[in-house]
């Protein structure tokens, strides 16, 4: 159904010994990526055509991303939430960009099932001060059962921690820096691991957490 490819083919179109041919073969198998239908032909599975998707999307967005860092902060901002979106996407959760509202605009709404988060992405010259989580408040005070992200590439002054934490009775507000950004870029780490260990933290011990 996926095609087939014959192990003496592999060794000569891409110039490798059939050991090391043989050995790639025997881990795709493992990881269930690849099926044989001979002693020496195989065809790729669901998985592994579902595997390298994945994995050319991670390569497309670290591409993206390194362009954004070259653009002036006049206009990374936007195109740096475009980004996160794609991360976001990429590690399972449902978004929506550039939401408008009668009175104010949000760079991103993320969601999966139940759980929606607010996001507001900056990539500015200068650290994001404490006014900027007042003002993303704002936006989350009237949304019953919402809570948010503030991801900046700048970091974060120290008075935004003290900001956060004076939100906690009514709002949930988790913040991303620079190198937690890195990390999702990179796959160093998922998603869901780092937002559970902010969460917890700032819920149990009242410490606010980014890199």
């Amino acid at each position: 159904e996926y095609g087939f490819e014959d192990i003496t083919a592999i060794e000569i179109s891409l110039d490798l010994s059939e050991e090391l041919v043989i050995q790639t073969i025997r881990f795709l198998e493992q990881i269930c990526a690849v099926e044989p239908i001979t002693n020496q032909e195989f065809r790729i599975t669901e998985y592994g055509r579902k595997y390298n998707r994945i994995h050319s999307n991670k390569k497309n967005v670290r591409k993206e991303f390194d362009d954004v860092a070259a653009l002036t902060p006049t206009i990374r901002g936007r195109e740096f939430q475009k980004v996160f979106a794609r991360v976001m996407s990429l590690e399972g959760w449902n978004d929506s960009e550039s939401v408008r509202t009668s009175n104010e605009e949000i760079d991103i709404i993320v969601y999966k099932k139940r759980e929606y988060y607010l996001v507001e992405c900056k990539w500015e010259k200068d650290k994001i001060e404490a006014a900027v989580v007042r003002e993303f408040f704002g936006k989350l005070e009237p949304r019953s059962g919402v809570n948010g992200m503030l991801v900046s590439m700048s970091g974060f002054t120290s008075g935004v921690d003290e900001q956060i934490i004076t939100y906690l009775h009514s709002k949930i507000i988790i913040p991303f820096g620079p190198k937690d950004i890195e990390l999702l870029i990179n796959k160093s780490t998922s998603f869901d691991d780092m937002l559970d260990h902010k969460y917890h933290n700032l819920i149990i011990h009242k410490r606010v957490l980014y890199s």
